[in-house]
């Protein structure tokens, strides 16, 4: 009766070992694999080793908003990345960095064994690479990963590095730069689009330049022709109003070349809600770098956004205080258009509109037609 049970029981045993997976496990889907590599490689830089811990990382739909999600208290650890979301990401030209900041943060959880930290840096930045979950003022966790901020994001990463970065410091002076204005909105004739559409209506009232939108977010460009290669600064008077009383108001102003093409777009753009949250991205890399709270914006009142590009940087501030600035030497730039991105179910009011180049630069500048497009404008980052 003994060896007839050993001999059932046997094949079951050795069966079901199959599946069992070791600690040092590792299966990795192999688009993940690349950077589950890279992030081994940064980790010895810093004195982690985990070669012989393992890793089981695949692509899984989850539920809710969750890009990714890691069990960090199994062994092997194990990750889940939702496919849409990678897939979404994919289309980017930024698709690398925004594809390793995931891995990065979900492998921070698991080998690092971090949790989320929602500090900020002075100038708003997210301290860390990890934060997530609930976040202050309901802020997104993007983070602006690339440039002169990626090695930071690293470092801190894998050391919790409490130095301070310059740039996060950083407030730049433009008194006495930009000093030739070469656009200035007129209140008679506003060389902005004037159209009554089924989806876009734009007018002149009471000596403002209004437009609503109804059911797309367009773009909205002034005549004025400027080579966005060159520095020049953008100011704009607005107040930005829902037309639903139920959704959030949201727009802004933008630089860049809207291209009917969907390939061609590369609008560098500002714009703000009602809830204080300023989004700041570039359109062809698909998400907002940053969702900045801040105080200084008025709902349903006048706002003054300013916009300086200089050389490889743009400098934003809000009501005179300076906020942010991005550098844009991996991004896409050039283009002849400057204007205002017009959220769906929104109106937007323009009291002045204002064009600057630097004082040293008097070119002659062609006049554009004013005329309107839609515009795709993407979600934002999910932890």
């Amino acid at each position: 009766m003994k060896k007839y049970l050993i001999s059932i029981l046997l094949p079951l045993l050795f069966s079901s070992c199959i599946f069992i997976e070791f600690p040092d496990t590792h299966r990795v889907d192999a688009e993940l694999d690349v950077y589950a590599q890279r992030f081994f490689t940064e980790a010895k830089k810093y004195g982690h080793n985990f070669d012989d811990e393992g890793l089981i990382m695949t692509f899984a739909r989850l539920d809710g908003e969750k890009a990714g999600v890691c069990y960090m208290n199994r062994r092997p650890i194990e990750i889940e990345i939702d496919p849409d979301y990678w897939a979404s990401i994919s289309e980017s030209y930024l698709a690398d960095d925004a594809k390793e900041d995931l891995v990065f943060h979900e492998m921070g959880h698991g080998f690092l064994q971090r949790y989320h930290i929602n500090d900020v840096l002075k100038n708003k930045d997210w301290k860390s690479i990890m934060c997530g979950d609930e976040l202050p003022n309901g802020r997104a966790s993007n983070i602006n990963y690339r440039g002169m901020r990626k090695d930071y994001y690293i470092k801190e990463l894998f050391t919790q590095t409490r130095e301070v970065p310059s740039w996060s410091t950083f407030v730049p002076d433009f008194s006495g730069m930009f000093e030739n204005k070469i656009f200035s909105l007129s209140k008679t004739r506003p060389q902005l689009p004037i159209v009554n559409q089924e989806n876009f209506y734009s007018r002149v009232e009471n000596g403002e330049y209004v437009a609503t939108s109804y059911s797309s977010n367009v773009t909205a460009n002034v005549s004025a022709s400027v080579n966005t290669l060159d520095d020049f600064c953008i100011e704009v008077n607005l107040k930005i109003v829902s037309n639903n009383k139920s959704d959030m108001a949201n727009s802004g102003i933008y630089f860049g070349q809207a291209d009917a093409k969907k390939e061609n777009h590369n609008l560098h753009y500002i714009t703000i809600d009602e809830g204080k949250h300023i989004f700041l991205g570039e359109n062809a890399s698909m998400i907002p770098f940053i969702d900045l709270y801040r105080e200084e914006f008025k709902p349903n009142d006048y706002n003054k956004i300013k916009i300086y590009k200089q050389g490889q940087f743009i400098y934003y501030f809000l009501n005179d205080t300076f906020i942010y600035h991005n550098d844009i030497a991996d991004l896409r730039q050039g283009g002849d258009n400057i204007g205002l991105i017009i959220y769906a179910d929104n109106t937007v009011y323009i009291r002045d509109f204002n064009i600057y180049l630097d004082k040293s630069n008097n070119r002659n500048l062609k006049q554009i037609t004013p005329e309107i497009r839609e515009v795709e404008i993407y979600n934002l980052k999910r932890r």
